[in-house]
């Protein structure tokens, strides 16, 4: 019997119900009919939270591993589900408590949540093409939002929140992009479940009857889907659920063989050393000295065993610090010293945004004197980050700028910079879009935002464009590319998040050392320049590496931009100043202060153009040259002409 409902799209035996009631109504089988009042919360329509349990039924149903997918399904399949149901095998108030293990985009497009969600009753908001949130229209509050992920992007996450009836969060879940798994979520409880970590312990400490050593079958397979990304988060989520840590507890595990547990924990400490290869590769022989260790205890695993590798970290870690304390960081020039004058690369947090706003900041000398001037380190190595714009000042040691792992690698200036604007948002969250602070539950409100905030933050002054159009025509232009991106009067940093525009595998582009990179999708950049045939960007993931590409890629690829104005800056550093009613500033910052007797010889209408009869003694003008250089110097260069007229010109030297 084949079962049909309007509007479905199939998914294995059966077909979901996208209907535009998405209700009871339409089921014409009296099994599924069944399985629907199993999950129905009795007003006949399936909420977002019970269509993915009704789902999850029909797959297990299914058989969603079957190689009849799409096939007739039987009705003994659905009377066989129903009877495990009833006699407790499946557990249906425990299924409710997990989200589902995978994630469906096919679920969460525009067009099936119309039909989900009504337009006569929800509305449907896209504020970016990643993010999707349904409003109930009768009480204004949020229903459900949808985050896809980039799966470009190793570390990106798709998501759901459910919200309840007074549009507070009730539950969410977040997906990997790389697997498209589950891999934490929080129910009504407020519990927030590692999903990996859990899984791990619970393979691990499988036992048959309690007593004899067994492990779960799926260990292997769960630790396959670790990444150098998540491996450290991972390894300390586990040890605060088991007590003891993920590699003590493979090499003590009795249900594997010695060769097996060698194997894995190799594998553990392969991607440990991959996530800090900044810092662990410059400890010689640390990989070595693990496998040899290893392998001496392989045939004789105890928890004296597990012991021994724990010490031998704890010591790698203490030969790292103390490196560091005896200035070995300082000879890579990657200990803070008080400027930003080192490459730099993107940690795990989603600050992408913020970085790419540092990088146009240093890529320009009088931006870049500004931000170098909000950060100072004394003879201890500890930082002070003085944000003058916001008149908030941060205090670091070097033990706290070096732990700070998931920030930005490389020059550490950087990193405390994060550190401090980190926290400023943090105590002013308003500030920003904050999309995976909400979801993550986690104080980290620099993950995800709006480059303009960074240069208000550190410059005093925001971007003046940031918009995103949904269409194939946008701001990006010729004259938008010789207007703002070659004369270095500007910050501009550019994202791609246009769902229209053609798939980001046809863009390439070029590194100066001629290797090929890949454009990334709602991903931001720096523009450090154009010509007259390519423009140059940057990638925080790396900011050694400039790319190039065509002005007709670049038109055609991004989307999205933040632009802010150079001079505007330089002529907020005029506004300190009084300099009297004889100046006049520029719109570029340069000021010109006159000389009193010039001025009132000018408004006479003496000697006019014959400034050889105003022309002062060198020694008056090397004294106002010295007066003004005293007053003006930290922000200007000084001149002085014959007339003894101060011509000052903003810094533009770091």
């Amino acid at each position: 019997m084949d079962f049909q409902f309007e509007n479905s799209k199939k998914v294995g035996k059966f077909e979901p119900i996208i209907g535009k009631e998405w209700s009871k109504q339409e089921i014409k089988n009296e099994y599924l009919n069944t399985i629907f009042g199993l999950i129905d919360n009795g007003d006949g329509k399936l909420s977002e939270e019970e269509y993915d349990l009704f789902q999850r039924l029909l797959n297990k149903a299914d058989g969603i591993n079957s190689d009849t997918k799409n096939s007739v399904a039987e009705n003994s399949e659905l009377k066989t589900l129903i009877q495990k149901i009833e006699d407790g095998e499946i557990d249906i108030d425990e299924m409710k408590e997990t989200p589902s293990e995978y994630f469906d985009k096919n679920l969460y497009t525009r067009e099936a949540l119309k039909k989900r969600y009504p337009e006569t009753e929800y509305e449907i908001k896209n504020p970016m093409s990643s993010q999707t949130t349904i409003i109930d229209k009768k009480t204004g509050c949020p229903v459900i939002e949808i985050i896809l992920a980039d799966p470009q992007h190793p570390r990106d996450v798709s998501s759901i929140t459910y919200f309840d009836e007074n549009g507070r969060e009730a539950k969410y879940a977040m997906y990997d992009s790389k697997f498209d798994k589950l891999v934490a979520y929080k129910n009504v409880d407020g519990v927030r479940h590692n999903v990996i970590p859990e899984r791990l312990y619970a393979d691990i400490t499988a036992k048959k009857y309690g007593v004899i050593c067994t492990t779960g079958k799926n260990l292997e397979k769960h630790l396959g889907e670790l990444t150098k990304y998540d491996i450290e988060e991972v390894m300390a989520d586990y040890k605060e659920i088991s007590g003891s840590s993920l590699i003590s507890d493979i090499m003590t595990e009795r249900g594997l063989s010695a060769e097996k547990r060698a194997e894995l924990s190799k594998k553990v400490i392969d991607l440990y050393i991959e996530a800090r290869k900044s810092y662990i590769g410059r400890i010689d022989g640390f990989k070595e000295t693990f496998y040899e260790l290893i392998d001496e205890e392989r045939d004789g695993f105890s928890p004296m065993s597990a012991k021994k590798i724990e010490k031998l970290m704890k010591q790698l870690e203490d030969t790292q610090k103390n490196e560091f304390d005896k200035g070995y960081y300082e000879e890579i020039n990657d200990a803070p010293n008080g400027k930003i004058d080192g490459n730099f690369e993107q940690g795990t947090t989603g600050d992408c945004w913020f970085l790419a706003a540092i990088k146009t900041i240093m890529n320009n000398p009088a931006t870049a004197k500004l931000l170098n001037e909000q950060i100072s380190v004394d003879k201890e190595g500890n930082v002070t980050v003085n944000l003058v714009h916001v008149d908030k000042t941060y205090k670091f040691t070097k033990d706290e700028i070096l732990a700070e792992n998931k920030l930005a690698s490389g020059d550490l200036d950087v990193r405390a910079l994060e550190m401090a604007v980190k926290r400023y948002l943090d105590e002013n969250p308003i500030l920003i879009n904050n999309i995976l602070h909400k979801l993550k539950m986690e104080d980290n409100n620099i993950e995800g935002g709006n480059p303009n905030y960074a240069y208000e933050i550190l410059l005093g002054r925001g971007g003046f464009l940031n918009e995103t159009v949904y269409s194939n025509k946008f701001i990006f232009t010729e004259a938008f590319i010789d207007e703002y991106l070659t004369n270095g009067k500007y910050l501009v940093t550019v994202a791609s998040t246009n769902p229209f525009r053609a798939d980001e595998s046809d863009f390439e582009a070029e590194a100066d050392d001629k290797t090929s990179h890949k454009l990334q999708r709602k991903h931001a950049y720096s523009v450090v320049g154009a010509d007259n045939e390519y423009v140059y960007l940057v990638n925080p993931w790396d900011t050694s590496i400039t790319l190039k590409v065509t002005r007709e890629q670049f038109i055609d690829f991004f989307g999205d931009a933040s632009v802010c104005s150079v001079d505007k800056i330089l002529r907020k550093i005029a506004d300190k100043y009084d300099f009297g009613d004889n100046a006049i500033v520029g719109e570029d910052g340069r000021v010109i202060i006159y000389n009193s007797r010039t001025t009132i010889t000018r408004e006479n209408g003496d000697n006019m153009g014959n400034t050889s009869q105003n022309a002062l003694s060198k020694e008056e003008l090397q004294r106002i040259k010295q007066n003004a250089e005293k007053l003006y110097g930290k922000d200007y260069s000084v001149q002085v002409n014959s007339n003894g007229d101060i011509m000052l010109t903003p810094l533009t030297e770091k």
